[in-house]
């Protein structure tokens, strides 16, 4: 008998639970199949990473939560489960499911990692760094946990701690660009900018179109007031490409930026104008174009560009009292007010708000 249509796997599990001894013979091979699949937890985490393979991920998280209750020791299914329930988009059955492994099993030092990307995620950098520091406790060798640990580090105002952490991966792995170019900021934020460009300029000579290090390198240039090396820098970092659109959109806002104080402003605008069409979403891009073409005299540009930056950021009150001023410009004084009103609703105590609210309702009532 060959068993292949729908429901047939569970009559041919009931078939072999027929079998009262291991030499029988039967001519099947799913039943033959079937005698040597792994039972209970272990066949459930099996089939949740075949479920994962196939983007299944919310089935894939049901099937490790299967493996849990069968064998609630099964550390592998527990960790399977948080990953599944991360990659379903379900960060809070995810942070307990870790939280639960690392309740059976403290030394877990890549759950502690992954538990500490989950929570940085989540806006909780302290959780994070407990996490991560206690990872690299337990695996002293363990590279991305270090590496981890420094990023977080200083994106929190800590960064003589991070270049401790930096330090460790590169004496892991030497050739980890990314790491060094990371380490050069660092040292440039901590007032040690001759030694940043060193290894920066090491970095850019080993590896030419790494823009990663070209663009760190441009940043410290422009911090030492090295404006024209800082743009040429720029420029070579998006001759060597590799960014995503928002990538190249910081780029040529950074360049954009270099312009404007060469006064450069026509080609500030266009480099703002390229970042603003890479990435509408950034409100400094916009803000930067929008004052930009206000000085060239190009009020119709730049109010578009204000308001876009609004749009995104309706908090940002220097674009907002730029472009209540431009409406006056146009004799639009009701939208001016509107504007202005609008902002302080957003931001009651604003002094430069109150003030300049003030002056043009006087200016407004004699139009």
């Amino acid at each position: 008998m060959a068993y292949r249509r729908l429901g047939d796997e569970e009559k041919a599990t009931a078939h072999l639970a027929q079998a009262s001894h291991t030499d029988f013979t039967l001519d099947d091979p799913l039943v033959r199949e079937l005698a040597y699949l792994p039972s209970g937890s272990t066949a459930l985490v099996q089939q949740g990473l075949i479920a994962v393979q196939a983007g299944e991920f919310a089935a894939a998280a049901t099937l490790f939560g299967r493996a849990v209750e069968a064998d609630p020791t099964n550390t592998e299914a527990r960790r399977q489960l948080a990953l599944a329930q991360v990659d379903a988009g379900k960060p809070d059955l995810a942070q307990t499911a870790y939280e639960e492994l690392l309740a059976l099993d403290p030394t877990q030092a890549s759950a502690r990692l992954e538990l500490a990307r989950l929570l940085a995620s989540r806006g909780r950098p302290a959780e994070a760094i407990r996490h991560l520091t206690r990872a690299t406790e337990l695996a002293p060798d363990y590279k991305q946990a270090h590496y981890q640990l420094a990023l977080l580090l200083d994106r929190t105002g800590r960064p003589s701690e991070a270049l401790a952490h930096y330090d460790r991966v590169l004496a892991l792995d030497p050739d980890l660009g990314e790491a060094a170019t990371r380490r050069a900021a660092t040292l440039a934020a901590l007032g040690r900018p001759a030694e940043a460009i060193g290894i920066l300029e090491a970095r850019i000579a080993a590896a030419p179109t790494d823009a990663a290090a070209l663009q760190a390198l441009s940043v410290v240039l422009r911090q030492q007031n090295r404006l024209e090396e800082a743009r040429t820098t720029l420029e070579r970092a998006l001759g060597a490409g590799g960014f995503s659109p928002a990538g190249e959109a910081r780029v040529r806002t950074e360049l954009g930026g270099i312009f404007a104080i060469q006064g450069r402003l026509r080609d500030a605008a266009r480099e703002l104008q390229t970042a603003q069409r890479l990435n509408p979403t950034e409100a400094q891009t916009s803000f930067m174009l929008g004052m930009i073409q206000a000085d060239l005299g190009r009020t119709g540009e730049a109010v578009r560009a204000l308001a876009a930056a609004l749009a995104v950021r309706p908090d940002l009150t220097p674009a907002r009292l730029r472009l209540a001023s431009l409406l006056v410009q146009e004799n639009r004084c009701p939208e001016a007010l509107q504007l202005l009103q609008d902002g302080r609703r957003l931001t009651p105590n604003d002094a430069a708000l109150i003030q300049t609210l003030g002056q043009l309702q006087t200016i407004c009532a004699r139009q």
